[in-house]
Formats: C-alpha cells, sequence, structure tokens
C-alpha cells in the first residue's frame, strides 16, 4: 500500500507541475529586448479576457504607467543569461 501511496503522489505532483508550466502567462525580462510591444499586446489582451470572465474591475491606464516606467528601468541594466553565468562561477570554485 505504502508504494501505490507514493506512486500516486509522484503522479499529483507532475500534473501540479505541468499545470503551473502550461499556465504561466505573462512577460519575461529578456522580452523588452525583442518584440516587447507586440508581446506585451499579447499578454494584456489575454489577461483582459481573464479578469474579464472574473468580473474583475481594474483602471489598466494607470496601473501601465508604473509598469513602464518600470519597464524603462530595466532597460538600464546589462540582461545576461544568469543560467550560465552562475554555472561558470560555479565551476570556476566561487560561492553563489
Amino acid at each position: 500500500m505504502p508504494n501505490l501511496r507514493l506512486a500516486l503522489y509522484l503522479i499529483w505532483v507532475k500534473k501540479v507541475r505541468q499545470n503551473y508550466k502550461v499556465s504561466r502567462n505573462g512577460l519575461r525580462v529578456g522580452d523588452i529586448l525583442s518584440n516587447f510591444d507586440e508581446k506585451y499586446k499579447i499578454a494584456t489582451d489575454r489577461h483582459k479576457e481573464i479578469l474579464k470572465q472574473h468580473n474583475f474591475a481594474y483602471e489598466l491606464e494607470e496601473l501601465e504607467k508604473a509598469w513602464f516606467e518600470g519597464v524603462e528601468c530595466m532597460k538600464r541594466f546589462e540582461l545576461i543569461d544568469s543560467e550560465h553565468f552562475v554555472n561558470g562561477a560555479l565551476k570556476s570554485g566561487k560561492k553563489v
């Protein structure tokens, strides 16, 4: 019986992880470097539809002002592929 419980638990965990990955509907920092306006519009349209289904009231123009200020701030930073950067540091013996 313990093996059955473990098997059912592992199946449940796998499904939860799959649903999480499928439901990720946002922008990534790297998106500001390529076709950002198009990606933003697609994401915004998708989120508007979700909010509409839940009758959620919001004022997009007000929220976008702070959002785009943040995007402009991020554009000043040098963006890197952090996975390779961290792995390189670990391989060279650095603590991360």
